[in-house]
């Protein structure tokens, strides 16, 4: 009886590898990227592709510690479009992964929210397809602020989403800063050396917010039509300025990130929550660190 053998030039499972499933839209559309990070489809798509089996493994084993240099290394291997992640702009970051994790496990997720005004939480069925059919898109970016003090002298901000890196620096500092400052307070520590390291975790906090604002500005145009594009120049300048054209400045990139931040369809309150102080209705952002990215098992 003749038997079957296995040409050696074909690989059996071929048809088992990673495919993309399917092409997306940027809400950025491909603006800010750095030059040589990025590269379209032709339709100004990207495409994107399942997780690996390493990859799942990974993640999981991390607790989906989906931040730094392991969102870095999914999103390249998930969305080989993009090429370098570190500098792209953070407007894209939820939706990307929303993608991978739609590739990777299919269209119907379940986030936990927390219901507004009480202390419950709730499990939010959505489907992904639905909100990627929502996406803002660059244009809903006000990029454009003008302050003028009061001589009437005007300077103009071009305001950017915050790259990739910056909200990863800042969110690490401020994790660390406030496990530092809670460790402390337990502690009781009250030494000239501890209320040194106090002030100074305290400053920290300070320099981040300030930190990742002046990431997030591309240039500054002044009256007499200088304009300035040097980071550290930008910085220097937030730092030294009225703490009321600041705010300005954060307020303005707090309103556009607002924007880009996905929510879920109008959920109606149950009986329970309404008792203990929940609206009528609400809605709530799509986050899903942690065990929420993930297909249950």
């Amino acid at each position: 009886m003749e038997q079957n053998t296995i040409n050696p030039t074909i690989n059996p499972l071929q048809g088992f590898y990673r495919k993309a499933k399917f092409q997306m839209s940027l809400p950025s559309e491909g603006r800010w990227y750095q030059k040589d990070t990025l590269r379209l489809n032709a339709d100004s798509t990207v495409d994107v592709f399942a997780m690996t089996a390493a990859d799942d493994i990974k993640f999981r084993a991390g607790e989906a510690s989906l931040t730094g240099h392991n969102t870095y290394t999914l999103i390249k291997n998930c969305i080989p479009n993009i090429i370098d992640p570190v500098d792209m702009p953070s407007i894209d970051l939820d939706t990307i992964l929303l993608a991978i994790r739609m590739a990777s496990y299919g269209d119907n997720m379940e986030i936990s929210c927390d219901v507004p005004n009480t202390s419950l939480v709730r499990k939010i069925p959505i489907k992904i397809s639905g909100l990627l059919k929502k996406l803002p898109t660059s244009k809903d970016w006000d990029s454009i602020l003008e302050i003028t003090n009061e001589t009437g002298e005007k300077i103009i901000f071009d305001i950017k989403p915050t790259p990739l890196k910056d909200v990863f620096n800042a969110t690490k500092n401020i994790i660390k800063t406030k496990q530092q400052l809670q460790s402390m307070s337990q502690n009781g520590n009250d030494t000239d050396a501890d209320l040194l390291k106090f002030d100074a975790n305290i400053q920290t906090l300070g320099d981040v917010t300030i930190n990742i604002v002046a990431a997030s500005i591309e240039s500054i145009t002044f009256s007499n039509g200088a304009t300035e594009k040097n980071p550290i120049i930008i910085l220097d300048l937030l730092s030294g300025m009225d703490v009321a054209y600041f705010n300005t400045i954060k307020e303005h990139l707090e309103v556009q990130r607002e924007k880009f931040t996905l929510k879920t369809d109008t959920i109606i309150s149950t009986d329970k929550e309404l008792a203990v102080g929940a609206p009528a209705s609400w809605t709530a952002p799509v986050l899903f660190a942690g065990a929420d990215f993930f297909q249950k098992k």
